[in-house]
């Protein structure tokens, strides 16, 4: 995702179209397979006089455009590009923005077609109020939108200050969106291809990631140079183990991981009334205490109790849930680790054993370097959920009952002793939470 400053739109927009000067690329051989715009105001008769105005209007430190350069698959033919464009741009700017794409397809360093494509919106809201174009960039206002400009803020948190995770997370569902939409349009042009937007990381492919040149740095042979080098030790790599934790993205496969993961988050969401439920009844008897020196130790141990035991469900709810996920990752990482084990390479044998050894070793140690880490990631999601099946439950509520409760947990440990001395019963060692509390005083 790239940003446009004030004074850069109007030019970015003939770029992509390939106009004025920048007609120059399409005679080089640069193929403009389609462009198109929409939304734009009634006043912009063209998206060049729409652009224009940002760069005059838009404050000097603002943006005046957004844009995302997306590879397209060489496999669909220009008009499955053109309609996976079209229904990316519906999907993801639908009638909220004015925008401007258009589809290049030049010459890749293996000369054959490189397709993408270059989207280009404004982050200024549609909302049906007609403005001129003075008043469309203006600073907008929220009690009276007449009397302002019109507003800013793109995607599902528009307008919202995210922090640096969060804007990780935001951009990562764009692209597996993105991913979706291009492995849908390929299944239906009948493709076996896919694309994957996951890092090689993610991935365990332990290819190496190679930059990204421009046209003119990669005809520089000293730039160049390294990348084709990166390129060709990763498909080695992949020439070595062609299905070693490559995980070639299965459009019917992933459909059934996020099924599975619809799942939970449907029981979670069916699983919240309870949770709200006994927060409330613990809310409640909350608000029945009255100060708990007036109260009778009997009392105190009861009350005391009762909010251990709202609290313990409360616990169990949450790590029901936490579970269910720990299992999740189990499970993938052991699809992954059987599929790294059914690729082993197998020692020779026989009589041209000793002349296969140097292969053999030099493919182990390849399929070494990728199996272990995804092993290691094994091992240690079984010890998590293991870790989460043993967690101690009841100490655990009796602390957020403290914490939730700090004069009920200071005096429930002379309570107990009272009303157990009262019985006639050998006095009992207190709840260690509890003395944790007596002893640290009140949680703040």
């Amino acid at each position: 995702m790239k940003v446009g400053g004030a004074g850069k739109a109007v030019h970015h927009a003939a770029y992509i179209a390939r106009d004025d000067q920048y007609q120059k690329y399409t005679e080089r051989g640069e193929k403009l397979e389609a462009t198109a715009s929409g939304n734009m105001p009634a006043w912009a008769s063209s998206p060049g006089q729409f652009w224009l105005a940002a760069d005059e209007y838009e404050r000097k430190n603002g943006t005046t455009y957004r844009e995302m350069e997306i590879a397209l698959p060489r496999e669909l033919e220009p008009a499955q590009r053109v309609a996976l464009v079209e229904a990316f741009v519906m999907q993801e700017l639908g009638g909220r923005h004015a925008y401007q794409w258009a589809i290049h397809v030049p010459l890749a360093g293996d000369g054959e077609a490189q397709p993408h494509v270059h989207l280009m919106f404004s982050e200024r809201q549609v909302d049906g109020i007609e403005r001129a174009p003075d008043e469309y960039f203006k600073r907008a206002n929220t009690k009276n939108p007449e009397r302002g400009g019109a507003k800013k803020g793109y995607g599902p948190n528009a307008g919202k200050t995210l922090s640096k995770p969060e804007r990780v997370a935001e951009m990562q569902a764009l692209r597996m969106r993105w991913q979706d939409a291009a492995n849908g349009a390929l299944e239906k042009a009948g493709s076996e291809a896919r694309i994957d937007m996951r890092s090689y990381a993610d991935r365990g492919t332990g290819e190496t990631p190679t930059p990204y040149l421009l046209p003119s740095e990669w005809r520089d042979p000293a730039q160049r140079g390294p990348v084709v080098a990166a390129r060709e030790a990763n498909a080695e790599v992949r020439a070595a183990m062609p299905d070693m934790g490559a995980e070639v993205v299965d459009l019917m496969a992933e459909r059934a991981r996020r099924a599975e993961a619809a799942a939970i988050a449907a029981r979670e969401a069916q699983e919240r009334p309870q949770r709200e439920a006994a927060a409330a009844r613990v809310a409640a008897e909350r608000s029945r205490l009255c100060d708990p020196r007036r109260m009778a130790p009997e009392e105190i141990v009861t009350r005391w109790r009762a909010v251990v035991a709202g609290q313990m469900q409360v616990v169990r709810m949450k790590l029901r849930r936490v579970l269910d996920y720990a299992r999740t990752v189990v499970d993938r990482r052991r699809s992954t680790h059987e599929a790294n084990m059914a690729n082993k390479p197998v020692a020779p044998t026989g009589f041209l054993a000793g002349f296969r050894r140097a292969g053999f070793l030099k493919d182990h140690e390849a399929w070494r370097r990728i199996a272990e880490p995804h092993k290691r990631r094994f091992e240690r999601a079984k010890e998590q959920a293991r870790k989460i099946e043993k967690y101690p439950v009841a100490k655990l509520a009796a602390r957020m009952a403290a914490k939730a409760e700090p004069e009920l947990a200071r005096a429930y440990p002379g309570a107990l002793i009272e009303v157990q001395r009262r019985a006639e019963v050998p006095v009992q060692k207190v709840e260690p939470v509890v003395l944790e509390v007596k002893r640290r005083g009140p949680t703040r």
